[in-house]
């Protein structure tokens, strides 16, 4: 019992020194939680432009997987890391029943950046940013313009598009969660496909998306 122990701590240890290069310290034991409590396997991976991080459900055997890109600063990994284990989390209590940033999601990943927000980890300006954040929830900060400028990252960096900047048949995510189809403009509009309930929107060109990979 005492070898399993040991063996326990020190593999804890070189986890925690690992994912200690990449958040706050301050954040590191109940991340590690999150992490370990749920059989995540993390991934760090190069950077991608059109993703942050990314959650993947089990499938053939596999258990759960994040990623994160390796090139973020440790806030921003934290805000990430929180998102997709909201994802895990939404996954295990309603398995493929619920959208993927619905309601039931949201309540998590608000839970969650919560909990990091009591701890006073985030610097004022990020903070603020986060208060405004919780209060209408994006599918991606990719899509909260202020969230984006209090961590200083690009929107190139981040993947975010204006809408008329897309080629036609182009998929997106918009500030509502929900996966669109661009179309053919109409005037002033962009005549575009909601995915999930087959109606057509019209947006704007200046309209901030992300792009589906």
């Amino acid at each position: 019992m005492f070898l399993i122990v040991q063996s326990y701590i020190l593999v804890m240890e070189k986890f925690k020194k690992i994912l200690g290069k990449y958040i706050p310290e301050s954040s590191l034991d109940f991340v590690s939680d999150w992490i370990i409590d749920n059989k995540i396997h993390l991934k760090i991976t190069r950077s991608r432009k059109t993703k942050l991080g990314d959650y993947r459900p089990p499938v053939n055997g596999r258990g759960h997987i994040i990623s994160f890109n390796h090139n973020l600063d440790q806030f921003t990994t934290l805000i990430i890391l929180a998102h997709e284990v909201a994802h895990t989390l939404t996954w295990i209590k309603f398995r493929n029943k619920v959208r993927p940033h619905g309601p039931e999601w949201k309540s998590v990943y608000q839970s969650l950046l919560c909990e990091l927000m009591e701890k006073n980890i985030f610097p004022d300006s990020i903070h603020n940013a986060l208060i405004d954040h919780l209060s209408n929830v994006r599918s991606s900060i990719v899509l909260d313009p202020a969230l984006m400028r209090a961590l200083q990252i690009s929107d190139d960096h981040m993947g975010a598009k204006f809408l008329e900047d897309l080629p036609a048949e182009t998929l997106f995510i918009a500030s509502n969660g929900k996966i669109y189809r661009k179309g053919e403009k109409l005037r002033k509009r962009y005549k575009c496909l909601c995915i999930s309930t087959k109606r057509l929107y019209l947006f704007t060109p200046a309209t901030r998306v992300q792009v589906v990979d």
